[in-house]
Formats: C-alpha cells, structure tokens, sequence
C-alpha cells in the first residue's frame, strides 16, 4: 500500500502542509492514518482517500454548495482557516 506524506498531499491539494495539519486538529479535510500514538508518530494519506474527499469537493453548479440548496452543508474558507 502507498501512503501519501503532508507534503505531497498537500501539493495534490494545492494548500500548504500546515493547512493540513490545521484541518486535522478541526476534523476536516481527508481522512488521514497515525502512524503510532505518540506526537512525534507521522501522519499519512491514503491515495483513495484524497480522492474520495476531492470527490466529495465536487459541484455541478455554484447553487449545488449553497446553504438554500442543503441546510446540513456548513460552507467554509478554502485554504487555511
């Protein structure tokens, strides 16, 4: 299996590798693998799941992420936060 470091994540991404590491801290963004519990342990991507959270990004139209078109749907800043 081929693991994703920050670094390349986020350049698939196209943000910086400690906006990453802010989405982690708020839950957001891919879902991402520890490698061992302790905080030095590095954090890796798996490809598939970089993809399904790009998917995830993914609208038809600007209406389609409006808050009128789905009241669950919380609208965020793209980038850092």
């Amino acid at each position: 299996m081929t693991l994703l470091t920050s670094a390349e994540t986020a350049a698939l991404l196209g943000i910086k590798p400690n906006t990453l590491e802010i989405w982690r801290g708020k839950g957001k963004g891919p879902d991402f693998v520890k490698l061992g519990t302790a905080k030095q342990c590095p954090v890796r991507y798996e490809p598939t799941e970089v993809t399904r959270y790009l998917r995830e990004q993914s609208f038809a139209s600007t209406s389609a992420y409006s808050p009128a078109a789905n009241s669950t749907v919380k609208l965020q800043t793209c980038g850092s936060v």
